[in-house]
């Protein structure tokens, strides 16, 4: 008897974790989640970094256009970051680019799900 209840116990967990698996799977083709199109180990490209506090200070000169290329270019050079893709989105979304904000804000949650960056996403998705 003693030899059924581990292997009961690890079906059990299989079969939960396959639930979970299709669940997950379900809501992502629901929800139209979109993947990151790179892994985040911590990395941040100098390159990236670079771009992100020139279109800060283009941002803060008013100048909307130079702060958009300036976080596109930061994207290019880092498109793992979730905090990257949230800034252009809030960018494009104050220049009233709604489309391009969403699949930007969707990309900064598919990167960070449970980060800081995705609840920012997330508050700009649900305008």
């Amino acid at each position: 008897m003693r030899g059924t209840a581990p292997s009961r116990w690890v079906a059990g967990l299989a079969l939960a974790t396959l639930a979970a698996t299709a669940e997950a799977a379900a809501a992502k083709a629901t929800t139209g989640a979109a993947a990151c199109p790179a892994g985040d180990e911590g990395y941040r490209s100098p390159g990236a970094v670079s771009h992100y506090l020139a279109a800060r200070l283009a941002g803060q000169r008013g100048d909307r256009g130079g702060e958009m290329e300036e976080l596109r270019l930061a994207v290019a050079f880092d498109e793992g970051s979730a905090e990257l893709h949230g800034a252009y989105a809030a960018a494009l979304a104050a220049t009233g680019r709604i489309v391009e904000a969403e699949a930007e804000a969707r990309l900064a949650v598919a990167c960070d799900a449970g980060g800081r960056a995705a609840s920012s996403a997330h508050l700009l998705l649900a305008r």
